[in-house]
C-alpha cells in the first residue's frame, strides 16, 4: 500500500486531491497537513512515497519543508502543487519529480504517479545490484584450510599452487607459502578467474606472472618480485596455453 502525505493550506484542494488518489489508488493512505512543522512529523513517522507540496503557503514556503527534511537526513520525493507557474524553476533545481499546476488533472496526477514508481524501481534495481555487486566482491576470496581453522586470501593474491598427494602447496606473490590438507582439485574449484590455468595434474598458475614456456624442457617460468619459478607442464597443455594467450 502506498502512502502519500500533502501539505497544502486549502482544505478543499486537500480533499480534491485526495480524492482523485483515491480514484487511481483505492487502497492507498493518504496524510496531509497544513503547516510545515506539521509536515516534517508526519513525514518521518510514516515515510511516503511521495509528498505533493504547495509551496506558498500560507505564511510559509513549501520549500522550507524540503531543507528541513535533508537537514535529517530524509530524501524525500515530492511533487510541487502550485497555481503559481514562476516556482517551475526553483521546483527543477529543488529535484521535484514533478510540477503540478492546479487545479490537477487526474491524467496529470496518474502521469506523476507513474513516474514515481519508476523511480522506486530503479532504486530498488540498483540497491539489488549493490547488493550482487557486495556479494560477489566477497565471494572473490579463497578459503584455505589449515591445522588450526582456515585463511582467507584474494584470488590474485595466489601465484601458483603445487598438488603434493593429498595436500597442496600454495605460493603466494609475496613470497609466502601456504600448506593445505584440502586437495589441488577443491582449489582450483575456487578459481573461477580465467587469469589461472592448469599446466598439468598436479599445478595451476596465475598467467599475469607468466613468463615464458620451454616446451623442450617441459617447463614453465613464472616471474614476480625478481625472482624466478620454474614449473613442470605437461605437452599437451601447451597448445591450449597458446589457444588461451590468443
Amino acid at each position: 500500500m502506498n502512502v502519500y502525505l500533502i501539505v497544502d493550506h486549502c482544505k478543499k484542494e486537500i480533499a480534491d486531491l485526495k480524492s482523485k488518489l483515491s480514484k487511481i489508488e483505492p487502497e492507498c493512505k493518504v496524510y496531509h497537513s497544513t503547516t510545515v512543522e506539521d509536515a516534517l512529523l508526519l513525514y518521518v513517522l510514516h515515510k511516503p512515497q511521495l509528498v505533493f507540496l504547495e509551496v506558498n503557503l500560507k505564511n510559509e514556503n513549501g520549500f522550507e519543508l524540503i531543507h528541513g527534511l535533508l537537514e535529517l537526513g530524509e530524501h524525500p520525493n515530492f511533487a510541487i502543487t502550485t497555481k503559481n507557474e514562476s516556482f517551475a524553476i526553483k521546483a527543477i533545481r529543488s529535484s521535484a519529480v514533478d510540477y503540478l499546476l492546479k487545479p490537477i488533472s487526474i491524467e496529470d496526477l496518474q502521469f506523476c504517479l507513474n513516474r514515481v514508481l519508476t523511480m522506486e524501481y530503479e532504486e530498488m534495481e540498483k540497491q539489488r545490484m549493490t547488493e550482487l555487486f557486495l556479494k560477489l566482491q566477497i565471494q572473490k576470496r579463497v578459503t584455505i584450510k589449515n591445522r588450526v581453522g582456515f585463511e582467507v586470501i584474494k584470488p590474485e593474491e595466489i601465484l601458483f599452487c603445487k598438488a603434493d598427494r593429498n595436500y597442496t602447496d600454495i605460493k603466494l606473490v609475496d613470497g609466502t607459502s601456504l600448506t593445505t590438507s584440502t586437495t589441488l582439485g577443491s582449489v582450483v574449484q575456487q578459481l573461477t578467474s580465467k587469469v589461472f590455468f592448469r599446466i598439468g595434474r598436479s599445478a595451476v598458475i596465475n598467467l599475469d606472472y607468466l613468463k615464458s614456456v620451454n616446451r623442450k624442457d617441459k617447463q614453465c617460468l613464472l616471474s614476480c618480485n625478481s625472482e624466478i619459478y620454474k614449473l613442470p607442464m605437461s605437452p599437451n597443455r601447451v597448445q591450449e596455453l597458446s589457444r588461451v594467450l590468443n
